[in-house]
């Protein structure tokens, strides 16, 4: 509850992990992902923030039953949510992109990410 960790190779890990709560943590400027969860079950996350990694803000790898509720995970380049797990849910997130996650009716997240400087060069490029 509370953390904040920034400027490590991965920022937040749960491995082999179940039934935990990260709540209200901040995970920001990390390498590789800001949090990172494998082969872990039933973990959820709730009002944190997840911004401005260098690479994936959430990554689920064999993460199974993850849910994420009220989260912002916003500016990380090559995606905010990737997973690569089942039966997760979600709902009222804030994301621009995600690989494999949406969040209850929805497609990715609930509410977009606001364009705030350090997130624009985040946006997609569309040339004609």
């Amino acid at each position: 509850l509370g953390n904040r960790t920034t400027a490590n190779g991965y920022g937040i890990v749960l491995g082999s992990a179940a039934g935990n709560l990260l709540q209200e943590n901040t995970a920001q400027g990390n390498v590789y992902a800001g949090v990172y969860m494998e082969g872990s079950a039933d973990n959820r996350l709730e009002g944190n923030t997840i911004d401005d990694n260098q690479g994936i803000g959430l990554f689920l790898h064999t993460a199974t039953g993850t849910t994420l509720t009220g989260n912002r995970l916003c500016g990380n380049p090559f995606t905010d949510i990737g997973t690569h797990s089942s039966g997760g849910s979600g709902v009222d997130n804030q994301c621009d992109g995600t690989e494999g996650w949406n969040d209850a009716d929805q497609t990715g997240c609930t509410h977009a990410c606001p364009a705030e400087e350090g997130h624009e060069s985040y946006l997609p490029l569309v040339t004609r």
